[in-house]
């Protein structure tokens, strides 16, 4: 068979540089301080980036199909969800109650609150085809573009007891200023998952304040 020496670009070829990409990219940055999920990570990377697949074909003789990547990849995600410690996301409000005060003094300030740079609109817990999904809608409420916003996902049961977690950027990658973005994140089903809560982070950063819309 003659190599034509030219590489087809395909939606799937495309889809494989830009999350293969950023799943190196956060398999490098858990590798270090959560082992086992930068693990996970850089395995689906080696999967979906190009470069890194036809060098693990050539070495093991293995060729998946797209169906069979995707699906693994879905599986090696699951697999971050239950896997990631989040316990470092903050997600506490400062109390904004004041210390009282003797007569004749200035009263103490209450603490400020950081200014909400999110809303969200909508949100909704479910369970479809063995996993558990939270989806939902988010607005950009600050007067700048925001890149790289991950939503993450924290699954609940019935008495309200942490169970795990899962994360994914919004669909919006950046979300303009006034810009709503649908966001979805998902995890393997466990049967005593009953409710679930979002909060939103960057990427590379901690917590982003938002305020709920859905209580207006």
């Amino acid at each position: 068979m003659s190599d034509t020496g030219h590489n087809k670009i395909t939606v799937g070829l495309i889809c494989g540089w830009i999350f293969g990409t950023l799943f190196l990219l956060a398999g490098v940055t858990y590798l270090f301080s959560q082992p086992l999920p930068g693990l996970i990570f850089l395995l689906a990377a080696a999967v979906s980036l190009p470069p890194l697949y036809r060098f693990v074909a050539e070495k093991t003789k293995m060729h998946l199909s797209g169906g069979v990547k995707f699906l693994l990849i879905v599986v090696l995600l699951a697999g971050v969800g239950t896997t990631i410690d989040t316990s470092k996301i903050e997600t506490s409000v400062p109390s904004t109650s004041s210390a009282p005060t003797t007569s004749g003094s200035k009263p103490t300030p209450p603490p400020k609150q950081e200014e909400a740079k999110l809303e969200l609109q909508s949100m909704r817990v479910y369970k479809e085809y063995s996993f558990a999904h939270i989806d939902g809608m988010v607005k950009n409420i600050s007067g700048e573009k925001m890149e790289n916003v991950m939503a993450v996902g924290e699954f609940y049961d019935a008495n309200d007891n942490f169970i795990k977690s899962a994360e994914a950027l919004i669909e919006y990658n950046p979300i303009l200023p006034g810009q709503s973005s649908p966001f979805s994140v998902l995890t393997t089903d466990n049967p005593e998952i009953k409710n679930g809560k979002i909060v939103f982070k960057a990427f590379w950063g901690g917590t982003i304040s938002t305020k709920d819309g859905r209580k207006q």
